[in-house]
């Protein structure tokens, strides 16, 4: 077996070297947030909401015209993703768009921290052929599941039935997160040998 280790004078220049690419690296950063990022960073962040709420209200007819937007000034930015939170009857519909993904999740007024994605709640509901979809790519889609099934999304986050449907959704939840972490781990057992 041939080693592969690098050679101590490479080893040498690396130990040499890396102030001069880590001292240029945290004055960019730095010199960026000082300048640029206390406003741009949030400038870039209500545009891109203002963008994905127009295509809401363009795409999303149902969504868009029957629910109203709650401002977004005191909740915390997603990373590059931006997000609208919408009121709509007993439902706040919560749409993150970024990097090609679009991801929807629905919490029950009576209990805004619990946050549940559309798949997992159409999952509960007993429709199965939406169950794999965590994110779609297109609003309109999103717009039809959600017209279609939304009286019983109501009904099952209503004060009355919601505590029930909790039990559903966590039984859910937890069995992606079981699937999840058995792909990961056949993951991590099929790749082990190559990484010696």
């Amino acid at each position: 077996m041939v080693d592969k280790s690098p050679s101590p004078i490479v080893k040498g220049a690396v130990r040499l070297l890396w102030p001069l690419f880590v001292l240029p690296y945290f004055l960019v950063k730095y010199l960026y947030i000082g300048i640029l990022g206390w406003w741009l960073d949030p400038w870039l962040l209500t545009r891109d909401r203002k963008r994905l709420w127009s295509d809401v209200i363009d795409e999303m007819p149902f969504v868009g015209s029957n629910g109203s937007l709650i401002e977004s000034k005191g909740l915390t930015p997603r990373f590059d993703y931006a997000s609208v939170y919408i009121d709509f009857e007993n439902v706040r519909v919560c749409i993150t768009r970024g990097r090609g993904e679009i991801a929807v999740s629905l919490s029950p007024h009576a209990s805004l921290g619990d946050s549940y994605r559309l798949g997992e709640v159409l999952e509960a509901l007993g429709l199965m052929q939406y169950a794999n979809q965590s994110s779609l790519a297109d609003l309109r889609a999103i717009d039809r599941i959600l017209k279609t099934n939304w009286k019983s999304i109501t009904t099952e986050f209503s004060d009355g039935h919601f505590q029930d449907f909790r039990v559903a959704l966590s039984g859910i939840k937890h069995d992606r997160q079981r699937t999840a972490r058995e792909a990961q781990w056949e993951l991590a057992k099929h790749l082990g040998p190559l990484q010696k």
